[in-house]
């Protein structure tokens, strides 16, 4: 069951301010969306011959069907605006890896996703800026609503690097990891320096 968190502010073409929704909760909304916009624009703009995202094979019907299985259908957070799912987010509990904060809990981000046309900023289309950077900062103020001062970890694809490292986000080594994706982590000193500019 979704809700709506709070209604947001979001640039369309990077100019004009328009107002959108953060929710929190599954909802068969954005997995229309997903099926019926998403993945068809998807298609598109790699038959034009745009650049392929990293996260090109990520299925949200079978990502939504897993977190609803396990229980974990509140822990979705996606934006809407102009009727159409803009941005999707699952996040999970977890532990840190840093050696500052190490042991301490603090939230994972398994995935974070823009619709393609964020992605690939096409005007054409209209895309909204800022979608991905309101979404980590959710991730951040739901780890501070949990008690883990806004401390987050995640996987971070090649591609998307860059966006966490400008975000404040660190490598870390990851405790028992397999997985050939860099493990980044936000301190809890860079939780609260990213909470603190977020209400100047």
């Amino acid at each position: 069951m979704s809700e709506l968190i709070q209604e947001i502010p979001l640039y369309l073409n990077g100019k004009t301010l328009i107002h959108a929704e953060l929710h929190k909760g599954f909802s068969m909304s954005f997995i229309e969306c997903w099926k019926n916009k998403w993945a068809p624009s998807l298609d598109a703009y790699l038959k034009s011959g745009k650049q392929r995202p990293e996260h090109a094979h990520w299925n949200w019907v079978r990502k939504a069907t897993v977190a609803v299985l396990n229980n974990k259908d509140d822990l979705f957070f996606w934006i809407k605006a102009n009727g159409d799912t803009q941005g999707l987010m699952i996040l999970d509990e977890s532990s840190s890896c840093h050696a500052d904060d190490n042991g301490e809990g603090n939230i994972y981000v398994q995935f974070l996703e823009v619709a393609p046309w964020n992605y690939y900023k096409d005007a054409s289309v209209g895309y909204y800026q800022g979608v991905g950077s309101i979404l980590f900062m959710t991730a951040v103020n739901y780890s501070a609503s949990c008690g883990f001062d806004g401390r987050i970890g995640l996987e971070s694809l090649p591609q998307s690097e860059p966006f966490y490292r400008a975000k404040g986000m660190i490598q870390v080594a990851k405790n028992s990891s397999n997985s050939p994706l860099k493990y980044f982590e936000l301190t809890t000193q860079a939780a609260q320096e990213a909470l603190k500019r977020l209400v100047k």
